[in-house]
């Protein structure tokens, strides 16, 4: 029987090699699409099974390959041909206008999106139509001096547009997949994994991009089961503030989710108190239609400056019929962009000095929310071991280790993010002590296993009336508390055994199930 490596409704998420696996015969399926794109020649249903058939070594009835994943090879292989034929094409048209036909006529060799997984319909996956991508791009005034991030960078279809602009490359695409097509596609740039909607929090803090591009899912979350109106927003909120005084953001959204919409005019006001909306317009559907959905878009331009009057935004244009039509409003209507303060960055020093971590600490405010939040999980500031058991427990040293080093410093994380967390594990802690019958300050690393934290989160839901999102928070917590435990742990086991008994074959294999479930729910 042949292993499904993209299943339906009910697969399991892949392996990591699995995942290698699947995008490596993407690329491989593109690069043979790719003949035909180059040669004019249509790619319809026969063509495209065939490509996937020859790069997977077997059919789709197999389970090997889906239709949205042939569909991704499809994108990858559009990606590859602009790479390769983008600069001679923007050479011959001469002005953006004359781009788009010839856009068009490659979007045209393409099938229709017909059809959807489970994974694109629950992250909201629609590519951007390389039409709208080319016009995102002329909107943002992309120049070689620029470091652009994507933050849902998806198959490379609007980040491939950055590049023919001369711009380095930031992206993240949370989608495995997805993630390893990008890196193949786009060898040498940085790709990384990361939830978009927190990608300010997640991000180096060495990253500093002058320019956003972004097509982020317009009413998903990950790890959330219901609608979320606000969720375009929540990631523009978290782009701009990863963008330096003079940045640009532009993103693609619903086109419900406008500032002269009685129902976002608040959001967008809060919004213009440290950033100004230059151009909102809307686009008929009919500009997605190749995607598989015809649903009304609109292009939203953010610079990263105050605006004189938060409740003031620019006069909407209405809704362009068609991609020339919003082509024309962006050319006459998007202003210059302002110079960027300081200068773009997508690499941290290896050691960074006490300056650069300076200007990362909490604030004075937010520090000392943080530091109560830590005194009332960290009770014992000098033991690293349990006095009868001679094994690791929680101790300050590490959680102290966490929130000013680990968290803030190597993983960028926001002040609000440290206190956010702090307090999940404050939650955590309590209630295991109380389940376990002690102290918290006596507390062992390996008590925390899968059975308690599942009851921990029941225990959220049912007795605290946290709702999904609150209790996916609080598993978000735990998982990088447990990430930066295991890396950690062998070093303080290792003194531990110098000075007592060896563990028993008992405790081996509790560790050994904790530590395997913990991988497991990281992956």
């Amino acid at each position: 029987m042949t292993e499904s490596l993209v299943g339906g409704a009910s697969a399991a998420p892949l392996s990591m090699r699995a995942t290698a696996v699947v995008a490596s015969a993407v690329v491989r399926a593109a690069r043979q699409l790719l003949t035909d794109l180059e040669r004019g020649r249509r790619i319809d249903a026969a063509g495209l099974r065939a490509a996937m058939e020859a790069a997977f070594g077997a059919s789709d009835t197999s389970g090997a390959w889906n239709w949205k994943t042939a569909y991704e090879a499809c994108e990858a292989a559009t990606v590859l041909f602009l790479r390769r034929h983008g600069a001679a094409m923007r050479a011959k048209a001469t002005s953006p206008t004359a781009m788009l036909p010839m856009l068009t006529k490659i979007a045209n060799l393409l099938p229709t999106q017909t059809r959807r997984s489970l994974e694109s319909e629950s992250l909201q996956q629609f590519s951007t139509p390389i039409g709208l991508a080319c016009v995102a791009s002329i909107a943002a005034a992309i120049t070689p001096a620029d470091l652009v991030l994507e933050p849902s960078a998806g198959t490379g279809l609007l980040a491939v547009f950055a590049e023919l602009s001369g711009a380095s490359l930031i992206l993240n695409e949370f989608a495995e997949t997805r993630a390893g097509i990008l890196a193949t596609s786009f060898p040498g740039v940085s790709t990384t994994p990361y939830d978009a909607a927190h990608i300010n929090d997640h991000l180096d803090a060495g990253i500093v991009p002058s320019v956003v591009l972004m097509n982020p899912p317009f009413s998903a979350a990950i790890h959330v089961d219901r609608r979320m109106a606000d969720a375009a927003l929540r990631h523009v909120a978290s782009a701009l503030a990863r963008l330096p005084e003079g940045g640009r953001l532009v993103s693609i959204s619903g086109a419900n989710v406008g500032p002269d919409n009685c129902a976002w005019t608040d959001s967008f006001i809060r919004l213009q108190e440290s950033s100004r909306v230059v151009f909102s317009a809307a686009i008929e559907g009919a500009v997605y239609a190749k995607h598989g959905t015809n649903i009304d878009t609109r292009l939203t331009v953010i610079d990263r400056m105050p605006a004189d009057d938060v409740a003031i935004f620019p006069a909407s244009s209405g809704i362009a019929p068609d991609l020339p039509t919003l082509l024309g409003w962006v050319m006459q209507y998007v202003p210059p962009r302002h110079p960027v303060a300081g200068k773009a960055a997508a690499v941290v020093p290896a050691i960074a000095s006490l300056q650069s971590l300076e200007r990362s600490a909490p604030t004075s405010a937010s520090a000392s929310r943080l530091r109560r939040c830590r005194r009332s999980i960290c009770w014992q500031p000098n033991r690293l071991r349990n006095r009868s058991t001679g094994r690791p427990q929680i101790s300050a040293r590490i959680t102290d280790a966490l929130y000013e080093e680990y968290m803030p410093r190597q993983r960028g994380y926001s002040s609000h993010s440290c206190e956010a967390y702090a307090y999940s594990f404050r939650l955590l802690f309590t209630f295991a002590a109380k389940r376990i019958g002690t102290r918290p300050s006596q507390l062992l690393i390996e008590q925390l296993d899968a059975p308690l934290i599942l009851d921990f989160l029941g225990h959220i839901e049912r007795e605290r009336g946290n709702g999904v999102a609150t209790r996916n928070l609080r598993l978000a917590a735990i998982k990088t508390f447990m990430r930066y435990v295991e890396y950690q742990y062998l070093r303080l086991w290792s003194r531990s055994v110098r000075s007592t008994p060896s563990p028993s074959s008992a405790t081996i294999r509790s560790l050994s199930v904790t530590w395997s479930w913990w991988r497991c729910a990281r992956s």
